[in-house]
């Protein structure tokens, strides 16, 4: 993947654009494993998906911590990212 191209369209290309052939000016990504969970109440798992999915998009939603692992060596670390700038 170039930087003028879009990014990964589903989960597959996305597990497959961490093979990054460096060019010219370009560096490689590593992988990560990133992580957000939250405790929800819900009738059923699919209604607590949902739930969570609308909080994770709402811009001006706290829930912005994330824990972040590096596979290749396993450290693991938190990070809080602060909430989205709302453009009005």
């Amino acid at each position: 993947m170039t930087a003028s191209s879009p990014g990964p369209q589903n989960p597959q290309q996305a597990r497959s654009s961490q093979r990054h052939f460096s060019q010219a000016g370009e560096v490689s990504m590593k992988e990560y494993r990133v992580n957000w969970s939250i405790y929800i109440q819900a009738e059923s798992p699919e209604e607590a998906a949902r739930w969570a999915q609308l909080i994770q998009r709402d811009p001006s939603s706290i829930a912005t911590v994330f824990e972040v692992t590096d596979p290749a060596t396993g450290k693991e670390v938190e990070i809080d990212r602060p909430p989205l700038a709302i453009a009005n």
